[in-house]
């Protein structure tokens, strides 16, 4: 099978699953997430293993997925609001562990693994809590927030094979162009219209808009990010799960650093505009 079937048959898998997990309820999508924040973790502290900076593994994984868990649950107001004061408490817990390992660069290894759960954990919560604002489970945002991330990945893509001949980053990612980013947000800016049209009573038409201009924005810098995590690792791919597409950090580089932006936006917005 060609590469170009692979990528496409793994992608219209993938879309599907989220698809189905965002629609059916609340608990198929935190555990979408929480599957999401596993793997993520798993793969990130891959990308350090055998360097300078190598964070403990396994504390890596199951400190940060016991964060994101309790947050996510917090956030969903499944857990009193009580229990969320265990979640802080485990990013410390890492370098306990580190201390006691007697290995050169301890601290730096330490702060590594914390990094990741921020850049995961912390992160996958802040999308969680965009599917909770008001207080309930509101699917068509999450589900909005996707299809504009998917749209604007694809006609960054499509619109720089194109047309794209200026280099965006090409230290980091030589593939990139302006031309192939600025179709990216005129296409992602009109999807956000058509959502608003079709998915009323969910936001306002200058908060999709806004989260257009976010996740075109701090979407592209997420992938440079992992562009640049992944340069200082020597591998092309965070993993392999999905084939034609590498691992899951791949496919949710954009969702892990737009969401912290998207949350503060529509709070701001909630804030000032209720």
């Amino acid at each position: 099978m060609s590469n170009f079937l692979k990528r496409t048959l793994t992608g219209a898998i993938y879309v599907c699953v989220v698809i189905g997990a965002v629609l059916w309820n609340q608990f198929s999508f935190l555990g979408l997430l929480l599957l999401f924040s596993i793997f993520c973790l798993y793969e990130f502290v891959l990308l350090f293993k055998d360097k300078q900076a190598n964070p403990p593994f396994y504390a890596t994984i199951i400190f940060g997925s016991l964060y994101f868990l309790l947050r996510e649950l917090d956030a969903a107001h499944i857990l009193p609001a009580f229990f969320i004061n265990f979640a802080y408490p485990l990013l410390f817990l890492i370098f306990i562990i580190e201390l006691y390992q007697k290995r050169r660069r301890s601290f730096t290894s330490a702060s590594v693994g914390v990094a990741g759960i921020i850049y995961v954990s912390l992160s996958l919560w802040c999308f969680t809590e965009i599917g909770y604002l008001g207080g309930h489970y509101r699917p068509y945002i999450i589900l909005g927030y996707f299809i504009l991330i998917w749209c604007s990945d694809t006609f960054a893509y499509l619109v720089g094979n194109l047309m794209g001949k200026t280099k965006l980053f090409p230290s980091i990612s030589p593939k990139k162009t302006w031309e192939g980013s600025i179709g990216a947000a005129v296409f992602t800016i009109g999807a956000s219209i058509l959502l608003f049209k079709y998915f009323p009573g969910r936001l306002r038409i200058f908060e999709w808009l806004g989260l257009a201009l976010i996740i075109v924005v701090f979407g592209t810098i997420g992938d440079l990010v992992k562009s640049m995590l992944k340069r200082n690792s020597g591998v092309k791919d965070s993993g392999t799960i999905l084939p034609g597409h590498g691992g899951v950090l791949d496919r949710l580089d954009s969702l892990l650093f737009s969401a912290p932006f998207a949350l503060a936006f529509l709070r701001l917005t909630m804030l000032l505009f209720q």
